[in-house]
């Protein structure tokens, strides 16, 4: 048996970044920092996900300079640091909850 747990290590060590990757697109923020990867930028849905919120509540928040959004190209990205200083700010939280 300990051959065949020998095989699955290498296996994920080898997957690990795919694993990663799949993980994101298909569960979000929280599944991929469990599997170790968090990304510098996300998508509007993704932020909007992250936030609770629906997207028209986060094109409020960009609009209201609240929440900065990033051009990449003509993709709309936001950064999670900026995402995590909002909800770590509580005069803003209160108002996350007011615009929802």
């Amino acid at each position: 048996m300990a051959g065949l747990e020998e095989v699955i290590d290498e296996l994920v060590e080898q997957l690990g970044v795919r694993i990663a990757e799949v993980a994101w697109r298909e569960f979000g923020a929280r599944a991929a920092a469990a599997a170790g990867d968090v990304p510098l930028a996300v998508s509007e849905a993704q932020a909007a996900r992250m936030l609770s919120v629906d997207r028209k509540t986060l094109g409020r928040l960009v609009s209201d300079g609240l929440i900065t959004r990033i051009k990449v190209r003509r993709l709309n990205r936001y950064a999670v640091a900026e995402l995590e200083r909002f909800l770590a700010d509580e005069g803003r939280a209160e108002h996350l909850q007011a615009a929802s």
